[in-house]
Formats: structure tokens, sequence, C-alpha cells
């Protein structure tokens, strides 16, 4: 028997949304930490080797673009419904419009 959001059984921890106390002080510490030392960070940033600069670059854009999730599709088709709304006449010819469209490729 699983959860369903918003249920809770342990009554004596932390409420549901509350935030881990010791990761917000932590979050905290190293956002303070990195703006303290962001100006030396820029400052070496002309220093460092081209291959380097990318890395640091793509690492700082992870904070600020989105990730993207990767999609999938599903374009499952029913052709048995289809050949059976089609006539013969319409068969044929998509059957060689397809054969057409191979041959053209």
């Amino acid at each position: 028997m699983g959860l369903k959001p918003g249920q809770c059984n342990n009554l004596k921890g932390r409420p549901l949304g509350k935030e881990n106390r010791l990761n917000a002080e932590m979050k905290e510490r190293i956002k303070q930490f990195v703006e303290s030392k962001f100006d030396d960070v820029a400052e070496d940033f002309g220093t460092l080797e081209a291959k380097d600069k990318v890395q640091l670059f793509e690492k700082y854009l992870a904070y600020i673009l989105p990730r993207q999730r990767e999609t999938a599709a599903d374009i499952t088709v029913n052709t048995q419904s289809l050949l059976d709304e089609m006539t013969s006449e319409e068969i044929i010819d998509e059957i060689e419009r397809i054969k057409k469209a191979r041959n053209d490729k």
C-alpha cells in the first residue's frame, strides 16, 4: 500500500513541503562562497585554455538554461482500419505513390 500525494505516515518528521534545514544552510553557504569568488573566477577566465573556457562556460549555462528532456512520440497507426476505409483503387494509387517516393530518394 503506497502513499498518495499529501499523505504522510511519519508524524514525527518534518512536514510535507518543508525544506531540509541542512540542505538550505549548505545551499546558502555555497551561494555566498560563489558570489564572493565570482570576480576572481571572471578575472582568471582569460588565462584559461580554450577547451577549459568552453567547459566552464557549459557548466555556467547549466544554471541559466533549462535542461531539455528527451521526448518520444507514439505514432502508432491502425493500418487495417485505414485500409478498410479505402477502395481498391485508392490502395493501388497509394502503393504507387510510395514506390515512386522510394525511387526518388
